[in-house]
């Protein structure tokens, strides 16, 4: 009998953390492929009906310009729906701007719906700083302005991006968190390059189903070279779901407890 109760114990601790922590990969794409038009290698379509300049593969990256045609991507898990309060979104990239206009745009982001051309959000943008060869990125909820972090970086350098995208309720209250080059897979213990809080205007998404790479305006968008582009979606479920199983795992070691008095 002890064994089985203590085999329900386990059980029941492994679950609650399983369930508070339940990190999922749904997109993960190093561009191996040969060179030449992304769209039709792997997954990548092309998102409406601009077909000119289309991105490229080169050297085992994509290739995004400023302007010209658009790819979307299906996320491999479906889609994945709002979730609870702090479950987590994080887009992890390889970005080198080799570059970019003072106006600023953005050339990665997330999508509501497989192949709409509406619904984007987690924007990340670059634009150019003050001095030549300056870089900034950027950030939006669905925006279509971003708002800019202030340490300044290089034209021409690769940098690892992460953006941490926290459900928190939709207007005004979900946040986005940009890293450059962070130590950890989530960004913690490292200090965010950007932190953006969504606007009144920025209502959350009933779910996302495609992760994109865009070309700009001629006037604003930047030249990237993307590699490495991966989403994750870390779940946290509701608090009535990790109330019931602690108040289980509690009532199990109560139990356990008193057969032995």
């Amino acid at each position: 009998m002890r064994l089985i109760q203590s085999s329900f114990l386990l059980l029941a601790g492994a679950f609650l953390q399983a369930a508070t922590f339940a990190q999922t990969t749904v997109f993960s794409d190093s561009f191996s492929y040969p060179n030449g038009n992304l769209v039709g290698q792997g997954s990548w379509t092309q998102t409406g009906a601009t077909a000119t300049t289309p991105i490229q593969v080169s050297g085992s990256a994509g290739v995004v310009g400023n302007t010209g045609q658009d790819v979307y991507a299906a996320l491999t898990s479906g889609t994945i729906p709002y979730a609870a309060n702090n479950s987590k979104i994080l887009t992890t990239l390889s970005a080198n701007v080799t570059a970019s206009q003072s106006v600023g745009d953005y050339f990665v982001h997330l999508g509501t719906t497989v192949g709409s051309t509406s619904g984007f959000y987690d924007k990340i943008f670059a634009k150019s700083g003050t001095s030549s060869g300056i870089l900034l990125f950027g950030l939006s909820g669905n925006a279509a302005t971003g708002v800019y972090g202030t340490t300044e970086l290089t034209l021409g350098t690769t940098y690892n991006l992460l953006t941490v995208w926290t459900f928190k309720g939709g207007a005004s209250a979900d946040t986005i968190s940009l890293y450059v080059n962070p130590t950890t897979a989530d960004g913690s213990g490292d200090t965010a390059y950007l932190n953006y809080t969504f606007l009144a205007s920025e209502a959350a998404p009933t779910g996302l189903s495609e992760v994109n790479l865009r070309q700009g305006s001629s006037t604003a968008g930047p030249t990237v070279t993307v590699d490495n582009l991966g989403v994750q979606f870390t779940a946290v479920p509701e608090a009535s779901v990790v109330g019931a199983l602690a108040i289980g795992a509690i009532l199990l070691l109560t139990a356990r407890r008193r057969r032995r008095v």
